[in-house]
């Protein structure tokens, strides 16, 4: 269904902080030591249902959100407290992620109906380099000799490695008599503070986890390269569902759909037209010690990436071919293997907790590698055609999501962030020091630029998960305090927005 709207354009500034909305989740073997602190009295309920209060030493952001304070549950999971200790009580039923229901911002390793009256203990640390908790030979309610131990960790946005990212990790998962083991009655995820997004590892089913084994999830940026898959010149909207790897695809036009099953739960999904022949193909990253990249029509794997890694595929030497490449944070390394020629390469360009962003920057016709540093707020793009003289340019402020967009001109991309707090985009041109300011979305939403009408312009879009509505602003009409819009149904809560005309037109989505 498509409706017409038309909204004016509001100007106004507001500051909140860095934000993300997708999660890199990579199982891996590993152990961590136990915490040194016992909750010996809880801030609130029983041993059976009730919760510990803690104030982080640890610098942590969740979905771009400064994390104050933890509210520990004795059921298994921790919800997140911004400026102060959350108000939740503890639910010993467990949701499916995300729930707009009940309980939000919250991060489960293993949230399930634990009872501590018979057993079992919880531990804690805090500090500037990471916070500890670990739920120590806890008790199922319906079981008392089911006993199991796991932990949460969250690291500091300086941790050089994965700064941001939290970890699950599991220390006993069969324990028990096999009703419970390995989370088959319970919940692992994230889940927005907002409960409209998260990450859903598992629920109410066996996971893949062992005894030794760990999860770990860094915030993100996706990026992608194209999604017209109907060689239109256009883009076609597509949604991955990383519950069963399906990907459903509309056409431009909506004269076709399209489902294709490719990838599983966990994979990253990252379209582009990795052979050159103009049309996009299905394509996923599927994250661990060490990652693959599973694509089909061309049919290939290649493994490119480890632990931590954030792919970045793009059009680097400007073949017309999506080169298959990730970005480092310890170090701020690019990995490219461009897939035309079968060479690779590596630059160094930028730091722990930089966020990606290539694009076309300078119109050369080839990606640049460009970082922005929500540190402070400023952008480093090393322009292919100069690499000598890069621009460093300071735009943005707490809470903006930056992009590369072309909304002001078609010959390269210009720098642009969209503030989720109150739906402004900001957009500025870096060769002429033009900005241009729209207002376009809610808080909630998830923005996904793309040149909609194939006129080698940007169009300002969002996607709305708690309705599967897509908010695209259709060419500027008359004056720039008119504008006219389309609004598409399609995809549900849950699933994960893709949508680009080409390489040359490239605004991903976030990450802190």
């Amino acid at each position: 269904m498509k409706k017409t709207l038309f909204l004016g354009f509001l100007f106004f500034v507001l500051s909140v902080n860095i934000f993300s909305y997708e999660y890199i989740a990579a199982k891996f073997s590993g152990v961590y030591s136990s915490p040194t602190n016992q909750v010996t009295a809880l801030s609130g309920g029983n041993w059976n249902d009730g919760h510990f209060d803690l104030a982080l030493s640890t610098a942590f952001y969740y979905y771009g959100r400064r994390v104050t304070h933890i509210r520990i549950m004795t059921d298994g999971y921790v919800i997140f407290g911004f400026g102060g200790a959350p108000t939740d009580t503890d639910n010993p039923v467990n949701n499916p992620i995300p729930n707009p229901g009940g309980s939000h911002g919250l991060a489960a390793p293993w949230w399930d109906d634990w009872d501590l009256t018979t057993g079992g203990s919880i531990w804690y640390n805090t500090n500037f380099t990471v916070t500890i908790v670990e739920w120590r030979d806890i008790p199922h309610h319906n079981d008392s000799t089911a006993k199991y131990r796991f932990k949460l960790l969250l690291y500091s946005s300086s941790y050089q490695l994965c700064p941001n990212t939290i970890i699950f990790s599991y220390d006993d998962m069969d324990s028990g008599t096999g009703a419970h083991d390995k989370a088959m009655t319970g919940t692992i995820g994230l889940e927005h503070y907002a409960g409209y997004q998260g990450e859903e590892f598992s629920y109410n089913t066996q996971a893949d986890i062992w005894n030794g084994s760990s999860i770990a999830s860094s915030p993100f940026i996706p990026i992608y390269d194209t999604t017209d898959f109907w060689m239109t010149g256009k883009p076609d909207l597509t949604v991955f569902r990383p519950s069963n790897g399906v990907w459903f695809k509309r056409k431009n036009d909506g004269l076709a759909v399209g489902i294709t099953y490719w990838g599983t739960r966990g994979d990253i999904a990252v379209p582009g037209d990795y052979d050159g022949d103009t049309t996009a193909e299905e394509c996923v990253v599927r994250p661990g010690n060490f990652y693959y990249w599973f694509c089909q029509n061309p049919s290939f794997v290649v493994q490119w990436g480890k632990l931590y890694d954030i792919p970045v595929p793009a059009d680097y030497d400007g073949d017309g071919t999506t080169d298959i490449a990730v970005f480092r944070p310890n170090g701020g390394y690019w990995f490219i293997y461009y897939r035309g020629s079968g060479t690779s390469d590596i630059v160094q360009w930028g730091a722990p907790g930089d966020i990606p962003l290539p694009a076309d920057y300078d119109g050369d016709g080839k990606v640049d590698c460009a970082i922005y540093r929500s540190s402070t707020y400023t952008w480093f793009i090393r322009k292919s055609a100069n690499p000598s003289f890069p621009w460093i340019i300071s735009w943005g402020t707490d809470g903006d999501i930056p992009f590369p967009a072309k909304t002001m001109n078609a010959a390269y991309a210009n720098i642009c962030i969209y503030r989720p707090s109150d739906g402004f985009w900001f957009s500025y041109d870096q060769f002429t020091g033009t900005p241009f300011i729209v207002r376009w979305g809610i808080d909630r939403d998830l923005p996904v630029l793309n040149d909609w009408e194939s006129n080698g312009l940007s169009n300002y879009a969002v996607f709305r998960p708690s309705e599967g509505n897509w908010f695209i602003v259709l060419s500027l009409v008359c004056c720039p305090q008119i504008v006219q819009a389309t609004v598409i149904n399609w995809g549900t809560l849950g699933d994960k927005p893709r949508c680009r005309r080409s390489r040359s037109v490239i605004a991903p989505p976030p990450r802190i």
